[in-house]
């Protein structure tokens, strides 16, 4: 797989996206490359209001919808050829998840950190203003304390949008600590619209190339992201890689 550091695109990534945009780390610049590439439909649902079921079709079930993601394909991709990494799962805790993880040979850490946060932002006096830079180092060491260089890839989901700005660009920081060399992540925008709340979503892992995903609940977005945000989000990262779907999210991968 690339490691995007130059701006290619892995020919196995071609001809799948609305849009393909690689933004990468140059000689003190910082250059984007976009590439229009075919549309493909983001979310799988089963055909059955037409009467006609493809066994290639995930059914939508208690589990939520499966979602077709070249976001995930391209991340397990890279995990394609190694064993033994260590992979750092920042949802609520996912058996399906853990099982398709362990079973490809990784190890799976599991943070659940959106309700670490909620329950450290209730205990902290001032938390109409959120989580204050000092209380977010203290919140991140108290639930993120790995070593540098632990991880080979991350799930972070969509749990960086919902958290308070000075929490996220603290876990921003301190993900790219924890992530090895080249090590990758997979993180979920919600895109900008007019309703005052975005979902909350429990995603898991259903193959490499799908995963469930569910709303378990809505609440007020601390802030929403254009392309062009997305991409100066993650200034530690080597480089960025945004998949735009048919449907409200972004699939953001980096590279650290």
């Amino acid at each position: 797989m690339t490691k995007g550091v130059n701006g290619s695109l892995d020919p196995r990534w071609r001809g799948q996206e609305s849009a393909f945009v690689v933004a990468e780390k140059g000689r003190g610049t910082r250059r984007a490359r976009r590439w229009r590439l075919k549309r493909e439909p983001a979310l799988v649902t089963s055909p059955a209001a037409s009467g006609q079921w493809d066994s290639n079709v995930p059914p939508v079930d208690a589990r939520g919808t499966c979602r077709k993601s070249r976001g995930i394909q391209c991340f397990f991709d890279w995990l394609e050829d190694s064993a033994g990494l260590n992979i750092l799962d920042l949802g609520m805790l996912s058996e399906s998840t853990a099982k398709f993880v362990c079973s490809l040979g990784h190890s799976i850490h599991t943070a659940s950190l959106l309700h670490s946060f909620d329950a450290a932002r209730d205990a902290e006096p001032g938390t109409e203003e959120g989580i204050r830079s000092q209380a977010a180092g203290s919140f991140l060491r108290k639930h993120l304390d790995y070593p540098p260089d632990t991880f080979h890839g991350v799930l972070a989901w969509d749990v960086l949008q919902h958290l308070d700005e000075a929490a996220m660009f603290s876990t921003i920081t301190h993900l790219a600590k924890i992530l090895r060399p080249a090590g990758m992540m997979l993180c979920l925008f919600h895109r900008k619209s007019a309703e005052p709340t975005i979902p909350v979503l429990k995603c898991a892992v259903d193959s490499t190339s799908t995963f469930w995903i569910r709303e378990t609940g809505h609440r007020e977005s601390s802030r929403e992201f254009s392309i062009r945000e997305l991409e100066l989000l993650f200034p530690q990262f080597q480089a960025t890689h945004f998949y735009l779907t048919q449907d409200s999210l972004y699939e953001v991968l980096v590279i650290n």
